[in-house]
């Protein structure tokens, strides 16, 4: 199970609550943590930031659980269906059927249902919410993933805090979504048609989590979402050219977690990149794009922007930034403050003239760099220890490499590509035990000025 998961239902449910020094996430992560230490869960998995991302219950513990709730909890899988008495508050349905089936189970007794989840396993399959759901006014958690309507009876749930409605195949959602004033998570993941929310989305003043991951077809957010004060993740934000739709709107915003911004070729000045105070957000994944469009080619200013959205330092894990047309990347990318960061990806920075100095980053697992290197004129790559070798594909990329300089990592050795570099005018190799020859490649090398090569006991260079 979700680690996340178990203790965003504790929240909605009201099993906890903030206290004086934490929000009720940390209380929620406090309560898991004390359960994980007295061995009341096992078999953790971890993601690749090191985080523990899901667990299994132990199996004593499952069954004294399932002894103690069982007047109030109830589960089903596939064909099976329940007698839902009124003595139920927690329902989950676990199916590879269709949606006819789990909308049989009777629920008109569940007066006092709390939670009900269904998750539907068959890619193939699409339906509706059963209108008895959306009788259970005491609702605080629905979960229906693969819904091809939501209805807008949905409004009448007004007690309801998490709705998870991901995979949907809807292009639109219902304006009375935004009568849910105690609404505090909103899923909407890989609901890959939907095109637009409901304007008034930002009358959900309780909504702290609203996640949009995989929501391509989106092309612009509500306005004024800077309006919406108990938030604190957001997966995407889609800059506007127009008020309310300006990044502005993230400046008083206290997120954390995952944040995507895109269309950042909007954006129109330097001033209004700082306005979005990326620096006070306690961000752990932030990825920043452009648009390769006539806007972009026109923007001013844009290594200063990117400069101003220096993201804020400490538990940063991911980065990544796309379709960025200046030169030059600022230092922050490359900044040893970033101790925690080992993921960073650069995609489609065409115009890109250097790389940053990648060898400060001191946790640095995972680098993608795609789409960019054509225009590339220098490339250094220091203390890289398990580095073994640029592939013959890369090489022929670097068709505008001036300067190559490897430095420090004991395990590379050269390869018959380095022939590709025909525009290279300095090459420094130092401190690398493993190469040993050249492989013909410096007599194509034919613009080169400068060659310097020291500390490299197995080197044989042959008349």
């Amino acid at each position: 199970m979700s680690k996340h998961f178990m203790i965003e239902l504790w929240i909605a449910n009201g099993f906890i609550s903030s206290n004086q020094m934490l929000d009720a996430e940390g209380v929620g992560n406090e309560v898991w943590n004390e359960l994980y230490w007295r061995s009341f869960f096992q078999d953790t998995e971890t993601d690749e930031f090191g985080q523990i991302t899901s667990f299994k219950m132990h199996d004593l513990v499952h069954e004294l659980a399932e002894s103690v709730t069982r007047e109030v909890c109830c589960i089903t899988y596939n064909n099976d269906l329940p007698t839902v008495s009124e003595s139920i508050r927690h329902l989950s349905v676990y199916k590879e059927n269709s949606f006819e089936i789990v909308n049989s189970i009777q629920l008109h007794h569940a007066k006092s249902l709390k939670t009900y989840l269904a998750e539907n396993f068959n890619v193939f399959d699409a339906g509706q919410l059963s209108p008895q759901v959306l009788k259970c006014y005491s609702l605080r958690v629905l979960l229906s993933n693969r819904l091809n309507k939501l209805p807008t009876s949905i409004g009448g749930l007004k007690y309801l805090r998490y709705l998870d409605i991901s995979e949907g195949s809807f292009n639109s959602l219902p304006k009375s979504l935004c009568k849910l004033y105690n609404l505090q998570v909103l899923k909407l993941d890989a609901c890959y048609n939907l095109q637009k929310l409901p304007d008034g989305l930002t009358c959900l003043k309780a909504l702290q989590h609203l996640s949009l991951r995989g929501c391509d077809s989106l092309s612009s957010l509500p306005p004024h979402l800077g309006k919406l004060n108990s938030l604190k993740t957001l997966s995407k934000y889609i800059v506007g050219n127009k008020r309310g739709f300006l990044l502005e709107e993230l400046g008083q915003l206290n997120l954390k977690g995952q944040l995507h911004i895109k269309n950042l070729e909007r954006v129109k000045s330097v001033a209004d990149a700082k306005k979005a105070n990326i620096s006070r957000k306690k961000l752990n994944h932030l990825w920043l794009s452009w648009e390769r469009n006539e806007v972009s080619q026109l923007q001013e200013n844009i290594e200063q922007i990117l400069e101003a959205l220096q993201p804020y330092a400490q538990q940063l894990y991911s980065c990544g930034i796309g379709g960025y047309t200046g030169a030059h990347f600022p230092p922050w990318i490359a900044s040893p403050s970033l101790k925690d960061l080992s993921s960073l990806e650069l995609v489609d920075c065409k115009s890109c003239l250097n790389l940053p100095e990648l060898w400060k980053l001191p946790s640095l697992k995972y680098l993608n760099i795609s789409n960019m290197i054509h225009a590339l004129q220098e490339l250094y790559i220091y203390h890289c220890k398990n580095i073994r070798s640029i592939t013959n594909e890369v090489l022929k990329g670097l068709h505008s490499l001036k300067v190559l300089n490897i430095m420090k990592c004991n395990k590379f050795n050269m390869s018959s590509g380095f022939q590709y570099l025909t525009c290279l005018e300095t090459l420094v190799i130092g401190s690398c035990s493993e190469v040993n020859g050249f492989h013909e490649a410096l007599q194509h090398m034919t613009s080169l000025q400068s060659l310097t090569l020291s500390d490299l006991p197995n080197l044989r260079i042959s008349a």
